[in-house]
């Protein structure tokens, strides 16, 4: 998922990564947020628009950890 490419983050190495899937979503929501807490249901929502599985919290958790 990209703008004008895929969505890459870099280390304090200077080290790229691409970000993809619910991660890079997950990325997006916060950019677009900047300074804000947003809570669990809130990002689940954003990401799950449909309904959010019963893992949601795990699965936010483990791609915020690797953001």
């Amino acid at each position: 998922m990209g703008v004008l490419g895929p969505v890459c983050v870099w280390d304090a190495d200077g080290r790229d990564t691409v970000v993809r899937g619910h991660a890079a979503h997950l990325l997006a929501i916060l950019a677009l947020h900047p300074g804000r807490a947003l809570s669990v249901d809130d990002l689940a929502r954003r990401l799950w628009p449909g309904g959010a599985p019963p893992t949601a919290r795990t699965v936010l958790q483990g791609h915020v950890s690797r953001l």
